[in-house]
Parts: structure tokens; C-alpha cells; sequence
């Protein structure tokens, strides 16, 4: 949503400033759909990519272009030439780019898309890339889709909407082109233990997008000045504080405390959730140990703790903090862009 506050700041003038919106990717491609950037008059990128070389510097030439006639484009970008020191992009895909000059009259669908996400709402952003209103941006909340205009497919946006994924739709009445983009909170991860992992951890989670909350009871430890700006810093009791924290479908827990013992305070309070990601630092032995006494004692099924990755992270053969950290954030997204359980993990790993 980056993107679109630094939109919000400049859409009242918008012959300086265009929207290069990502729409269509076939093949291999330096971007995905929904990639945006925002580009200026000169035709220098403010925020954002669609991918970078030679693909975006043309869009960006394009995007300049266009604001001089305030007319919206769609660009097709072949990328699929042969090779030669002097060819143009040869990675083998195709994309689709939505270039348009930014409209004063779509900032209020931007301004509520940013509303929403601080209120940790849900919404589509839809876009009419090409029929009568091209360009034109307009909202809708989770709560209004079943009231949405009668050209649209409800049950379609509803389905974009629970999927997460961006897509094209055809309007039922004058068949206009829609992109329609699911607005959505950014994922929850909460780091239980604040030591020197916990910290390279939600300063690499911070970059990679989640909305970071940090929990330890120490209070030399559980600093808010020892973590990236808008880190949610917590002191408690472990249990007690992990038990509290939301654990919802776009939750990631990571376990890296001082012990076995706060470790197991905290996979008590969260081991029956339906948490997106559960992972425990620790070897092997300690693993084993804290598995057979859950079992035994009835506080998760053979199957909840199958779902803990433990020992956590990506085996990329990490020394350092840091490295350790990477492969923990490594597996983490691994996760949540492929929907990989410890099976599917392990399945990656094998291959």
C-alpha cells in the first residue's frame, strides 16, 4: 500500500504522475501481476517496480509519454527475443502494463484501500483498464461486494477477493476490462523471544512486509529502540501474552526464546491455533523431548505438532544470526507464496 499513500500525496496533480499497473504475465516474467510503480513526468520511477531493465525502462519512457495527452495506455511487452549482445529482453515471457495518468476522481477508492489496511479490513480495488471509464478506480469493501454495480460479477469478485490473487474481469454489461486487485492487511508474525535471533528476525520480517509484533519477558530485552520503526514490542508473560495474540489464517508464530521452557509456554498457547505458520528453534533432541511430552500429556495430536516446523528454517547450511534468520524468513515465505506444509517442505528439499 506504499504505493498508493505516495499516490495519495500527488493525485490532485495529475498531469505530473502516472500509475504503471502490472496486469497480464505469461511465461517467465521479471514481475507479477499486480506489480505497480509510480512514475513522474521526466519519466523517473518514485516507488515501485514492474520488474526493472529494459521491459521498464520503456514503460517508464511510455508512462512520461502519455502524460503530455493524459490519456490511459495498455502496453504489450514481448519478451522473447533471440539471442544477441544487442537483443532485446530474451527471458521468453509476455506482460501486460496499464499505464495512466493518476485521476484526482479515484482518490477516494485509494484513500479507503489505505483505511481499510489500517483497520486490518478487506476490499477490491477494481480498475477499468479499457471500455468508457478507462482509468477510472473505484472500492469496495468486503461488506459491499453482495451491493456492488449490477456490471459486475459478484460472486467473481468474491472469489478474487478470498483467493488474494489479482485478475482480469470482463463486466457483464458493455464488456469493459476490469483489474481487479484484493486489498488486505499485511500478515501478522509474532517473534516470541527478543534476543539476537528474535531481532534479525523482525528486521528481515519488517522488510519482507508483515506487520511484526516482538514478545519476551524480559524487560532488558523487550525494547522497542532494538527493533525497526513499527514494531509492536510486547513484556509479559509468555503464556499469557501468546495465548491474548490473534492467531488467525495470516498468523506467523515464531518460537526463538531464551529456553525450552518459555518455548513450551508458548507452543502450549498457540499449538491449536489455525495459525498460517508455526516454527520452534532447537535441535533435534529438543524437539523429540518437547513432542513426547505434548503427546503424552494430551496438549496436541500427533497432527498439531506435525504442523510445528522444528527444528525451524531452511537447511542453507546457516551459521550466523543473520544467516539463521534468513533461513527462517526463507521457509516462512516458502509457506505463504506456496502453501507448503512440513511435507511439502521437506518434498522441496528432497528435490
Amino acid at each position: 500500500m506504499e504505493i498508493y499513500r505516495k499516490l495519495l500525496q500527488l493525485v490532485d496533480q495529475q498531469d505530473a504522475l502516472a500509475l504503471l499497473l502490472v496486469v497480464g504475465a505469461t511465461g517467465s516474467t521479471p514481475q507479477r501481476v499486480g506489480a505497480k510503480a509510480l512514475v513522474d513526468r521526466s519519466g523517473s520511477l518514485l516507488a515501485g517496480t514492474i520488474g526493472g531493465g529494459l521491459m521498464e525502462s520503456k514503460a517508464l519512457a511510455r508512462a512520461a509519454q502519455l502524460l503530455q495527452h493524459g490519456r490511459p495506455e495498455l502496453l504489450e511487452f514481448s519478451m522473447d527475443e533471440s539471442y544477441s549482445r544487442d537483443a532485446g529482453p530474451i527471458c521468453g515471457g509476455a506482460m501486460r502494463v496499464f499505464a495512466a495518468p493518476c485521476r484526482a476522481d479515484s482518490g477516494h477508492a485509494y484513500e479507503s484501500a489505505t483505511v481499510a489496511v489500517e483497520a486490518r479490513q478487506k476490499g477490491l480495488l477494481v480498475t477499468t483498464i479499457s471500455g468508457q471509464e478507462t482509468g477510472c478506480t473505484r472500492w469496495f469493501s468486503e461488506d459491499e461486494l453482495g451491493e456492488s454495480d449490477s456490471r459486475f460479477d459478484r460472486e467473481r469478485l468474491g472469489t478474487i477477493l478470498k483467493q488474494g490473487r489479482p485478475d482480469i474481469v470482463v463486466a457483464s454489461m458493455g464488456g469493459d476490462e476490469l483489474f481487479v486487485e484484493p486489498v488486505v492487511a499485511p500478515p501478522r508474525m509474532l517473534i516470541v523471544g527478543a534476543g539476537h535471533v528474535g531481532q534479525a528476525i523482525a528486521q528481515q520480517a519488517s522488510w519482507l512486509g508483515f506487520d511484526v509484533t516482538v514478545l519476551d519477558d524480559r524487560t532488558d530485552f523487550a525494547q522497542t529502540e532494538r527493533f525497526p520503526a513499527g514494531t509492536n514490542v510486547l513484556c509479559g508473560k509468555i503464556g499469557e501474552q501468546v495465548e491474548r495474540f490473534p492467531k488467525e489464517e495470516d498468523t506467523y508464530i515464531v518460537l526463538v526464546s531464551k529456553g525450552h521452557k518459555p518455548d513450551a509456554e508458548a507452543l502450549e498457547a498457540c499449538i491449536h491455533s489455525k495459525s498460517a505458520y508455526l516454527g520452534m528453534i532447537g535441535s533435534r533432541r529438543k524437539v523429540t523431548l518437547l513432542r513426547k511430552h505434548f503427546l503424552e500429556l494430551g496438549l496436541a495430536t500427533e497432527e498439531e505438532f506435525g504442523r510445528v516446523f522444528a527444528p525451524i528454517g531452511l537447511d542453507i547450511g546457516a551459521v550466523t544470526v543473520e544467516e539463521i534468520a534468513t533461513s527462517i524468513m526463507a521457509q516462512i515465505v516458502t509457506v505463504r507464496r506456496k502453501g507448503c506444509d512440513n511435507k511439502g517442505i521437506n518434498d522441496m528439499v528432497l528435490r
